[in-house]
């Protein structure tokens, strides 16, 4: 019966991840087939124009700032930034990119562990995302004085130039297969 069982188990697993039939798979966590990982391939022309506009469009917000001083000057020493939602902005950024650096950087190359995030550390996806979501707000909260609605337009084209043109390209994360949605 044992044997029965694993025979369907094993029709299954090769069905839904389409293995030729006398492949033996072992079982268990991380046993996905091998894909390629995000770096390796070569992108397209529509990306790579894609990448250069986000980054001109968050070089142009960091260069002009307000039209009087870039945007490092304004975010430090300009009045008008509300300080205290501006400081715990920085906080909860912090929170993610400690957690962002637990799980690619102790995971992943200290402790070597090839298990998915999902799996080893189930609470620390949603956790980076309320926090990022949270450092969003409060973002916006403390440069609303200055660029009132272009506040949100403004830190979303940092947020995109950074995350789709340079987080790719670190060496923190080598998942070659995403998120199964079947």
């Amino acid at each position: 019966m044992f044997s029965e069982g694993r025979e369907r188990l094993m029709a299954n697993v090769r069905q839904r991840y389409s293995f030729p039939p006398d492949s033996e798979v072992e079982l268990g966590v991380g046993s996905f087939p091998a894909a390629t990982s995000p770096g390796s391939e070569p992108l397209s022309w529509s990306r790579t124009i894609e990448n250069l506009l986000w980054q001109f469009a968050a070089v142009f917000a960091i260069y002009y700032g307000d039209s009087r001083h870039h945007l490092c000057h304004v975010l430090f020493f300009d009045t008008r930034v509300r300080r205290i939602p501006f400081l715990l902005g920085f906080a909860s950024l912090a929170i993610g990119a400690a957690i962002s650096t637990y799980l690619a950087v102790w995971f992943r190359h200290i402790l070597k562990c090839e298990d998915k995030w999902e799996l080893i550390a189930p609470t620390a996806i949603p956790t980076a995302t309320l926090v990022g979501l949270t450092s969003l707000l409060l973002f916006s909260v403390a440069l609303w004085p200055i660029w009132d609605v272009l506040s949100l337009p403004l830190l979303i084209t940092l947020l995109m130039a950074l995350s789709a043109t340079i987080v790719p390209h670190l060496p923190l994360h080598r998942y070659g297969d995403s998120l199964r949605v079947d």
